[in-house]
C-alpha cells in the first residue's frame, strides 16, 4: 500500500512538472506574439514525423523532449497510447487520452492567464481608486470590427493595459458604452471610478447627442472627455502638407521614386549595394493617412543621420 502512495505521489510530482514546462511554453509564444497551433498534424500519434509541421506548441514540445528525460518519458508514452487509439479506430472520448498537449489545454492555459492577468490589473485600479478609458476600433484581415479597451491608471508610475479586444456588433456610441461596462463589471470595477474617456474624433465618439462620450457621461457624470491628441497632431500635419503646393509635390515625387525602386528586384539589388547604412537599406512607403510613415519613409530614403533630422523636420514644418 505505501508503495502504490509512493508511487502515485511520483506520477503527481511529474505530472506537476510537465503541467509547469507547458505552462512556460505557452507564456513564451505569447510573450513572442506567436500562433501556438498549426493547420493540421497535430495528433499525439503524428509527433514522431519530424517532416511535418505541428505548430509552433508541439514543435517547441518535442524540441524540449530531446533535452529532458522526463518530459520525452511523458510524450513516448501519449505516442504510444494515441497511436494505439488511433489504429483501434475509436474516437475514445472527451478525457478518454489526457496528454496535456490538446488544443483544449492551451486554451485552458491562456484563460487562466488571462484572469489572472486581468485581477491583478483590476487590484491596481482599486487600489488607485480612479482610471480612464480609452477605446478604438479597426477592421483585421477578414474585414471584422474590432474594438480594443484600455485603462488607463497611476500607481506610482503611469499604466495603460489593455484589457479587451471585442467583436463589434454596431458602430453606435451606446453600443460602445455597453461594450466598455461588461468589460468593467467583469473586472468588478465601478464605472462611476472612470473620470475620462479618450477617443478619436468620429461622431459615433464624441458626438454632442448620441456619441460614446455623451453616452458614458449618464453613467460617470464625472467623467471628461479627450480627444487623442496623437489624432490631431496627425491631422495637423495632414493638412498642411496637403495644402502647400511644395510639400505635395515633394511626397508624390518622393512616392514615385520609392514606387520605382521597389518595382523591381534588380533596381533594389542596386539600391541595397549602394546604401552605406544597413539599417536603412530597406525602403518603406509613404503612408497616406499617417505622418510617421512619411518621416520614416523619407529618412530611409536620404539616409539622413541622426543630428541632421531636426533640420529635416524644420524644413517639412516650414515647407
Amino acid at each position: 500500500m505505501g508503495h502504490q502512495m509512493f508511487l502515485c505521489k511520483v506520477q503527481v510530482r511529474k505530472r506537476h512538472q510537465m503541467l509547469e514546462l507547458i505552462i512556460n511554453v505557452v507564456n513564451l509564444i505569447g510573450k513572442r506574439g506567436l500562433g501556438s497551433r498549426g493547420s493540421q498534424s497535430e495528433a499525439a500519434y503524428m509527433l514522431k514525423d519530424d517532416t511535418v509541421d505541428h505548430g509552433n506548441f508541439l514543435e517547441m514540445i518535442v524540441l524540449l523532449s530531446k533535452y529532458d528525460f522526463c518530459l520525452k518519458e511523458d510524450l513516448t508514452i501519449c505516442i504510444k497510447n494515441s497511436k494505439k487509439l488511433h489504429q483501434s479506430g475509436s474516437r475514445g472520448g472527451r478525457g478518454f487520452l489526457v496528454t496535456f498537449l490538446s488544443k483544449a489545454t492551451i486554451n485552458n492555459i491562456i484563460k487562466t492567464i488571462q484572469h489572472i492577468m486581468k485581477t491583478t490589473i483590476a487590484s491596481q485600479v482599486q487600489e488607485s481608486g480612479m482610471f480612464s478609458v480609452q477605446i478604438d476600433t479597426t477592421q483585421d484581415i477578414t474585414s471584422q470590427d474590432q474594438c480594443s479597451v484600455i485603462i488607463r491608471y497611476v500607481t506610482d508610475i503611469v499604466h495603460e493595459k489593455l484589457v479587451a479586444l471585442i467583436q463589434c456588433e454596431s458602430s453606435t456610441g451606446q453600443y460602445f458604452v455597453k461594450v466598455v461596462s461588461e468589460v468593467l463589471a467583469n473586472m468588478n470595477l465601478d464605472l462611476k471610478q472612470c473620470i475620462g474617456n479618450s477617443t478619436d474624433g468620429a461622431s459615433n465618439m464624441q458626438g454632442k447627442y448620441k456619441g460614446f462620450s455623451t453616452h458614458l457621461s449618464e453613467k460617470s457624470p464625472h467623467q471628461i472627455h479627450v480627444c487623442c491628441y496623437s489624432l490631431i497632431h496627425n491631422l495637423i500635419l495632414e493638412d498642411t502638407t496637403q495644402s502647400v503646393l511644395e510639400s505635395g509635390s515633394f511626397f508624390f515625387r518622393s512616392s514615385i521614386i520609392l514606387q520605382f525602386l521597389s518595382e523591381s528586384y534588380q533596381r533594389m539589388s542596386i539600391w541595397e549595394k549602394e546604401k552605406k547604412d544597413p539599417k536603412h537599406r530597406r525602403l518603406a512607403p509613404i503612408g497616406e493617412t499617417r505622418w510617421w510613415p512619411k518621416d520614416s519613409a523619407l529618412n530611409k530614403f536620404f539616409r539622413l543621420p541622426h543630428q541632421s533630422q531636426n533640420i529635416y523636420r524644420q524644413v517639412a514644418w516650414t515647407s
